[in-house]
């Protein structure tokens, strides 16, 4: 039995490593197959694909008549504090949302990597964990306006190089009930 655990972690220790170059993970067939379940994670702290994007998730309410409240951001991250190296309550929220954007990413990517039709990947997407944990902290904001009656929301990527902020669409939610 030990010999069997040894070659399943030993494996997925490889495809890991191996999933980690954006190369392999767009020509690989057997990969992607293996990575159905999302099982293989990517770490982009250091080279050869650093995170270079701030992320960002806003939120607006359709009003009664039609029209639109302006777009409210929620922090994806709280602020560090000196002490947070010993006391950290927002860590585990911090986490969650990171995450749960995370996710939305990866399926919106392998949507697009496998030619998935755009109304099946935003079902697949409004039905998976992150979507849900996102649409909970959205609607866990009270409303601005008495007469709003739905709400949307967006993830952004920024990116600010030499002083060009630009900002990068990823998901619109459609709206959704209150």
């Amino acid at each position: 039995m030990y010999i069997l655990y040894l070659i399943i972690f030993g494996a997925w220790l490889l495809f890991t490593i191996a999933w980690q170059f954006e190369k392999v993970r767009e020509q690989s067939k057997i990969l992607r197959v293996i990575n159905t379940f999302n099982i293989l994670p990517i770490w982009t702290f250091f080279a050869p694909n650093p995170g270079m994007y701030d992320t960002h998730l806003l939120y607006r309410d359709k009003l009664d008549g039609g029209a639109f409240s302006d777009w409210h951001e929620i922090d994806v991250v709280q602020s560090r504090k000196f002490y947070h190296f010993i006391w950290n309550p927002h860590k585990r929220t911090n986490k969650l949302t990171i995450d749960a954007i995370s996710e939305v990413k990866a399926i919106k990517n392998a949507g697009i990597l496998k030619e998935i039709d755009d109304m099946i990947l935003v079902n697949q997407i409004k039905f998976s964990k992150g979507y849900m944990l996102l649409l909970n902290m959205i609607f866990s904001h009270k409303k601005k306006k008495e007469t709003s009656v739905s709400r949307q929301f967006i993830v952004l990527d920024s990116t600010n190089i030499g002083g060009q902020r630009n900002l990068i669409p990823l998901f619109y939610s459609p709206f959704h009930k209150f």
